[in-house]
């Protein structure tokens, strides 16, 4: 059920969103992208804050640090999957959300299994560009409806075939 509403938050907010073009001065952060990191962020603050075992300071650790570093592997992320895959930067942004929940989810199935703190960060960390290349790699780019910027549209279309000028 928690599944299903973070689903539908995630669609809405990325219709929300216009289409992201190729960034021209720096990376450009989507709407969904920024609420799903500021919310990881956020969750792991409260986890800490109530575990017995974790002291008050790592709550406070990464509800302070927490959403700028996953704003900055986000970005980084971003950028991979949009030069290896060559991939719009809507398509790439999608995939990096879709990465970093595959390993937010992996980060919450390690705790549980008993791994330590610094394995469970070092296989999610590793496990989120992994996702994100295995998401970008096995969508169709083609019927998705979104429809590409002007920009990238022109990039990609052909250039249209000279026609001769009638003799006068």
């Amino acid at each position: 059920m928690l599944g299903a509403i973070g689903g539908a938050t995630l669609c809405l907010l990325y219709l929300l969103d216009p289409p992201l073009t190729a960034p021209t001065s720096g990376p450009q952060i989507s709407t969904a992208t920024l609420f799903t990191a500021l919310a990881l962020a956020l969750a792991g603050a409260v986890g800490f804050l109530l575990a017995p075992e974790a002291p008050w300071w790592t709550a406070v650790t990464t509800a302070l640090l927490g959403g700028p570093l996953l704003l900055t592997c986000s970005a980084a992320v971003h950028r991979a999957v949009q030069h290896l895959l060559r991939r719009t930067a809507w398509e790439a942004d999608l995939a990096c959300t879709a990465g970093v929940l595959h390993a937010a989810v992996l980060l919450l199935a390690a705790h549980a299994q008993g791994m330590s703190i610094t394995a469970t960060l070092a296989v999610s960390a590793a496990s989120w560009p992994v996702a994100a290349l295995l998401t970008a790699a096995l969508t169709s780019r083609r019927g998705c409806g979104i429809e590409q910027s002007s920009a990238e549209a022109t990039a990609r279309a052909p250039a249209p075939a000279a026609t001769p000028r009638p003799a006068p």
